[in-house]
């Protein structure tokens, strides 16, 4: 037996042993009901939402022939690690925030929707910059007018850089320009000292799925772009870190929500470290530092891509 026929009988039995008609209970519009939902209905509904997933992921796998390119690539990148995070955090100032628009755009195109209400069909529209304009591109581009790339980029430094604030690491600066050999009068994102007094320099970059070629690898294995920007970044920087005595980490983020494996070990090391995160003043996100952090993270990476993508949009010819 199928796993969607499994839960589709789960679903009905569960019903029976309550006493109720399956059908009178789900689908049930909202405005309908007359009183708050039983727990049996609470149940109901989400094996129901469960069995929709399932059936999503049926129709969408990769050996499905009729599954378009749109949604092979949102379902490798919603398999990405961590790339569900920003669905999960909360509200809550500056850090986890995020407008209704650019939240709706996101869900569409991890979803693998087209994002009809914005009128934009792949391929069919030209980039300010005029490139094809498509979802990936419209996340990455910095060549348009108005680009919030940079931004995108400067927020995810910032963030990371409070992570660190609190704990074992020192000396943090961002952007010391001039400053190291190789460099010239350029800098890594931000530098520290660790734990060990070691200096850390690091790189903050996200990658979209921009060119066809980067389309076709998206649609293949779930951080596919992400492990092959770190290794870049590796090879650019190593030496020059090496120079200057330090090590070096890529945060390497996919713009449709996946993290680099190295960002991940970077939070986790930072929260390990941290001795001022307070959980009774932080009660939105009451796991843990690291947690805090990663949602934050998340949020501002999908926030940033969504920022990006609007402003494509708008700008297209």
């Amino acid at each position: 037996m199928k796993a969607h026929d499994l839960y589709q009988d789960d679903i009905y039995h569960e019903a029976q042993e309550g006493g109720v008609e399956y059908e009178s209970l789900y689908p049930l519009e909202l405005e309908q009901l007359s009183q708050p939902y039983s727990n049996l209905q609470k149940r109901l509904t989400e094996l129901t939402d469960k069995l929709a997933r399932i059936n999503l992921v049926l129709d969408m796998t990769l050996s499905n022939d009729m599954a378009t390119e749109r949604q092979r690539m949102a379902l490798e990148a919603a398999r990405a690690p961590h790339a569900w995070l920003w669905l999960l955090a909360l509200p809550s100032g500056h850090l986890h925030n995020i407008k209704a628009c650019e939240f709706e755009v996101m869900l569409a195109v991890r979803l693998g929707y087209e994002v009809e209400h914005l009128q934009i069909k792949q391929g069919q529209a030209n980039c300010q910059c005029n490139s094809a304009l498509t979802v990936d591109h419209g996340m990455g581009c910095a060549s348009m007018q108005g680009s919030v790339v940079y931004q995108r980029h400067n927020r995810l430094a910032a963030i990371f850089c409070q992570a660190l604030a609190g704990g074992e690491s020192s000396q943090i600066k961002v952007e010391p320009r001039g400053q190291f050999a190789g460099y010239g009068q350029g800098s890594p994102d931000f530098v520290y000292r660790n734990a060990r007094n070691k200096l850390v320099f690091t790189d903050v970059s996200v990658i979209a799925a921009r060119g066809s070629a980067n389309r076709q690898h998206l649609m293949t294995k779930s951080l596919v772009l992400a492990k092959a920007r770190e290794k870049q970044k590796r090879s650019e920087n190593d030496d020059r870190a090496k120079r200057n005595s330090a090590d070096f980490i890529p945060l390497v983020f996919e713009a449709r929500g996946g993290f680099g494996d190295a960002a991940v070990k970077f939070l986790k090391a930072a929260g390990k470290a941290n001795r001022t995160y307070d959980r009774s003043i932080q009660p939105w996100e009451y796991n843990s530092h690291f947690q805090y952090y990663m949602k934050a993270i998340s949020v501002a990476l999908i926030r940033g891509s969504a920022q990006n993508l609007l402003l494509a949009l708008q700008r297209s010819h």
